[in-house]
């Protein structure tokens, strides 16, 4: 498939599905093409092959297999699960059942905030995921506890915290403090 530019040059458009995996910067995008691909840093296991350097990932990380126009991706070599796993929202992805992917995706490998690789799965055949924030509401009026944290993961049974489950949101984004300045005008103070 083909696009003709401005300069009369053909510009080829990729058709299969593609995995993209961020670490910190150092961008690995693979082609999807066969009905089944491994991931990981065993050369002899792995068609989708990582820098030994990214050990984050195992030696024998994921396994995607076909299904209609997507890929499901299962953690592990098809026995044993994966050291570090792969998690959407949170959860891990298992050997059984795994995760059919869709368009837009972004799962992470590994969960140390300082050392995790970014996984998006994109099928330029099929529309992006969107995902529809959802809305929540505080009342910071006559609030017994403080800090109120906001985040991903907050601090848990925290009574004032809201978790704000979206991948651009770190895992304690912020943290809101009463103010010493409250006769000024100023009530809160937002910590990012």
């Amino acid at each position: 498939m083909g696009r003709s530019n401005t300069s009369g040059h053909t510009t080829v458009v990729g058709s299969h599905p593609y995995l993209e995996l961020n670490n910190q910067g150092q961008i690995q995008r693979f082609y999807l093409n066969q009905d089944t691909h491994t991931l990981g840093r065993d050369r002899t296991f792995s068609n989708l092959p990582i820098p030994p350097s990214w050990d984050i990932i195992s030696n024998r990380h994921a396994i995607l297999r076909k299904e209609g126009e997507d890929y499901r991706i299962f953690d592990g070599d098809g026995q044993r699960p994966s050291t570090n796993g792969i998690f959407i929202n949170k959860t891990r992805i298992n050997t059984s059942t795994g995760y059919l992917l869709q368009s837009g995706v972004q799962l992470e490998i590994g969960q140390n905030p300082r050392n995790y690789i970014l996984l998006t799965y994109t099928n330029p055949n099929r529309s992006q995921l969107t995902v529809q924030p959802s809305k929540q509401r505080l009342s910071l009026q006559g609030l017994r506890e403080w800090p109120v944290e906001l985040g991903r993961e907050p601090t848990p049974g925290r009574y004032a915290a809201i978790q704000l489950d979206a991948p651009t949101v770190s895992r304690l984004h912020a943290v809101i403090t009463p103010s010493p300045q409250a006769h000024k005008g100023r009530f809160f103070t937002l910590t990012v």
